[in-house]
């Protein structure tokens, strides 16, 4: 799994192709916590975004998942999915769509009609 900190912009060199969806930091960070995926207290929580820290926080929670996650600080959102070329060999796209959707749904903790939400996105 591959993880991107940094700024998305409209530049080359921080383009990328990812079938997924977006959360502003905040919902993301929340539905995380709910999930049990980051296990702070409330305390520390506060310090990393007073910090702001969200980022790290967020890249920590991805690190073991099958997911990616790329931040636009400037928008305060975080895009999360897959990259087409972690196509599997004997994989069909609709099995790629699948196994991203239900890697989001293990991380937020529930169904958020991920065929509505998830497409394709490009930055």
């Amino acid at each position: 799994m591959k993880i991107r900190v940094g700024f998305v912009s409209n530049s080359s060199s921080s383009s990328f192709v990812i079938y997924g969806t977006s959360f502003e930091t905040s919902e993301l960070i929340e539905l995380l916590v709910k999930n049990k995926v980051i296990k702070k207290s409330r305390e520390q929580l506060e310090k990393f975004i007073e910090d702001g820290e969200e980022g790290e926080l967020i890249s920590e929670a991805f690190e073991k998942s099958d997911i990616e996650s790329f931040f636009d600080y400037e928008n305060s959102t975080v895009y999360i999915g897959n990259s087409p070329f972690e196509i599997k060999d004997n994989e069909t796209g609709k099995e790629f769509k699948e196994r991203t959707e239900q890697a989001i749904e293990k991380m937020i903790g529930k169904r958020v009609e991920l065929y509505r939400i998830c497409e394709t996105i490009y930055n």
